[in-house]
C-alpha cells in the first residue's frame, strides 16, 4: 500500500493492528508506519528579531520518552506519586527545569495518550501489550516542566483509538504545546526563526508495508516542502529495537537520508535505553534518547537518560538565510531521584557518574 492511502484508513487500521512496547516483559515483533490528521502552523512568541539582515541564537533540547501514566491493568504508581506530592504537578520535572527552563524550545516524545476514556484499542495478545494513559489534566506535567513541542508519532499515540488520540491534542492545544508527527507538520516560529517538525512511526500500528522506501519517498516529499516555509527542520523516527544499544541498520540509512534533504537534526526514540549519537555531514542523528519522565515502567533495568542541547545561529535578510549550529551539550541523567525505584523525576547524573553515559552515547565529551 502506498503511505499517501493511509490517512484514509487510519481509523480502521488501528482497530485491528497489534503492536507492543517494553515496559515490563520483552515486546514481539512490530509492523511499520501510518500517517494521520494534519494541523495549522503554530506561532511560539518569543522576543528577537532576524529580519532584515539581523543575527539570533537559540537553544533546542531534546528529551526521550514521556508516559504520564500508566496501564490501567497494573498499579498506578504516577498517580500515587502524584498524590504523595500533594498534587504538585512541578515535582516531575522540577530537577531538570533550569536546563529547560532556560533554553527557547524543547521537544519531547509524547509515549502514551491524555485521556479519560475507558475503551483501549484491540492491540492483540493482551498480556504482551500496554496501553499508557493518564487523565487530560496531566498536561500540567509538561506546562510546568517547560516542554514547548511534542511527538505524537509511536506506537501508543493511538492506544486509546481515535477518541484518546483527539483528547490528548486537545489537552496539548489548551496549554499551547506543538504536536506534530504523522501528516501533523506544523511550523512555529522562535525568536524570528521558523522551525520545521516532522515526525514519523516505524512501529504501528501500521497501514501499508512500511518499507524504507516509503519512508525515503515521504521524506522527500515533507522536507522538500517544509524547506520553503522553515529555517530549521527537526525530524523525529520511532524507531529500532527495544532494549537494544546498537541501531538497526535503517536508522542510519534514514537518519542520514533526512539530512541529505536538509534535515537540521534528527530524533530518535523507542528503544527505551540510549544509543549512539552519530555526528554525518555537520549534523547530527541521536539513535535513541531512552526514556526520560517514563510511567511506564516502575523497576527499568537501565535508569540511564540525557538530554540534548544544540545551540544555533540564524541569519536571516531578505535575500539568503544561513543557519550555523555549535557543538550539541549532552546532559547525563537519570530518570529517577531515586535508585532503588522510579519516582519519574528525571534528575541530572552527578560527574562521577556520567561517563556511562557517554559510553552509551559514543560521545567524546
Amino acid at each position: 500500500m502506498r503511505f499517501q492511502n493511509v490517512f484514509l484508513i487510519a481509523i480502521v487500521g488501528v482497530m485491528i493492528a497489534g503492536v507492543c512496547i517494553y515496559a515490563m516483559e520483552p515486546p514481539p515483533s512490530t509492523p511499520k508506519p501510518q500517517q494521520m490528521g494534519h494541523p495549522l502552523p503554530r506561532e511560539i512568541p518569543v522576543s528577537g528579531d532576524t529580519k532584515n539582515g539581523a543575527e539570533t541564537s537559540f537553544k533546542i533540547s531534546v528529551i526521550g520518552d514521556c508516559t504520564l501514566g500508566y496501564d490501567y491493568r497494573y498499579s498506578d504508581y504516577f498517580g500515587q506519586t502524584l498524590a504523595e506530592q500533594g498534587g504538585d504537578y512541578n515535582y516531575f520535572f522540577r530537577q531538570v527545569e533550569p536546563y529547560l527552563g532556560a533554553d527557547d524550545f524543547t521537544v519531547a516524545n509524547m509515549e502514551g495518550t491524555l485521556t479519560n476514556s475507558s475503551e483501549p484499542g484491540d492491540k492483540g495478545d493482551p498480556a504482551k501489550c500496554y496501553y499508557f494513559k493518564g487523565p487530560p489534566e496531566y498536561v500540567k506535567v509538561l506546562e510546568g516542566g517547560s516542554i514547548e513541542a511534542v511527538n505524537l508519532a509511536n506506537n501508543h499515540s493511538l492506544d486509546y483509538m481515535e477518541s484518546g488520540h483527539a483528547d490528548t491534542k486537545a489537552a496539548l492545544d489548551a496549554k499551547n504545546i506543538t504536536h506534530f508527527g504523522y501528516e501533523e507538520k506544523p511550523v512555529v516560529e522562535v525568536k524570528g526563526v521558523r522551525i520545521g517538525l516532522l515526525g514519523y512511526n516505524l512501529i504501528g500500528p501500521v497501514l501499508g508495508d512500511g518499507e524504507v522506501q516509503d519512508y525515503k519517498a515521504a521524506l522527500e516529499q515533507d522536507i522538500g516542502r517544509m524547506k520553503g516555509d522553515a529555517d530549521l527542520v527537526l525530524v523525529g523516527f520511532h524507531w529500532g529495537k527495544e532494549g537494544s544499544y546498537t541501531p538497526e541498520s535503517e536508522q542510519a540509512e534514514l537518519g542520514r537520508f533526512a539530512i541529505d534533504l536538509g534535515a537540521d537534526l534528527v530524533m530518535g526514540d523507542h528503544p527505551h535505553v540510549l544509543q549512539p549519537i552519530e555526528e554525518y555531514k555537520g549534523k547530527y542523528i541521536i539513535h535513541s534518547l531512552g526514556n526520560f519522565c517514563f510511567g511506564g515502567n516502575r523497576y527499568p533495568a537501565d535508569f540511564d537518560g540525557m538530554i540534548f542541547q544544540q545551540e544555533y545561529s540564524v541569519w536571516k535578510s531578505d535575500s539568503q538565510t544561513t543557519v550555523t549550529a555549535e557543538r550539541p551539550e549532552i546532559i547525563p541523567i537519570s530518570i529517577s531521584s531515586d535508585s532503588g525505584f522510579n519516582d519519574f523525576q528525571p534528575s541530572p547524573l552527578p560527574q562521577d557518574s556520567r561517563a556511562r553515559v557517554f559510553t552509551k552515547l559514543n560521545w567524546q565529551q
